[in-house]
């Protein structure tokens, strides 16, 4: 429903059998993280943009999508 909290899950699978997914890659450059989702029920930030994503796109027949900012973590000092 809208307005309800967005919330996510990992799935681990195998490179010889991939699902059929959507791709979600949504910014480059520096964007400061200031929402949140649940993420395998914690709190995740993440920048306003891909939470509007998730949002519009949660009632997609897409069930599975693969986001580059939370599947590609990138170690920053």
């Amino acid at each position: 429903r809208y307005g309800d909290p967005v919330e996510c899950s990992l799935v681990i699978t195998s490179l010889n059998a991939p699902p059929t997914y959507q791709a979600l890659s949504y910014a480059w450059g520096t964007q400061s993280a200031v929402e949140e989702i649940s993420l395998e029920g914690k709190r995740f930030k993440v920048t306003p943009n891909l939470e509007d994503a998730l949002l519009q796109l949660r009632n997609d027949k897409a069930d599975l999508f693969s986001i580059d900012a939370i599947c590609i973590y990138v170690y920053r000092p």
